[in-house]
């Protein structure tokens, strides 16, 4: 059996001009949701690794482990070189003092399968 042929248009995964899903509208939390939802993936912000910042002020790693200053766009290309299924909301870390656009981002990452256990 001969498979289809990709619609017009497609870019497969991993390629430069992928462009990752679209924000889907999500919800409340809800417990009976299960960990393939995007209302349930992992939210990271660069601030978590900010090997600048002290704990009180959002670091969430050790600071041997974490990076100088990352931006929204350095996780992404990381992500996106993982082949990591994310979703990039346009929002704010609460403890993050500057509001410029380098500081903006928080990612929805998908670790579990529908069980709870890592991808």
């Amino acid at each position: 059996m001969a498979t289809a042929a990709p619609p017009p248009g497609y870019v497969a995964p991993g390629h430069p001009h992928y462009q990752h899903r679209q924000m889907p509208r999500l919800g409340p939390f809800n417990p009976n949701k299960t960990h393939d939802d995007p209302e349930r993936w992992i939210c990271i912000y660069p601030a978590y690794l900010n090997s600048k910042k002290s704990i009180q002020e959002g670091r969430r790693i050790p600071k041997d482990k974490a990076v100088d200053t990352p931006t929204f766009e350095e996780m992404k290309m990381v992500l996106d070189d993982a082949k990591v299924d994310y979703i990039l909301e346009r929002k704010f870390y609460s403890r993050e003092r500057s509001k410029e656009l380098p500081y903006i981002g928080r990612f929805r990452i998908h670790l579990k399968d529908k069980e709870g256990e890592f991808i």
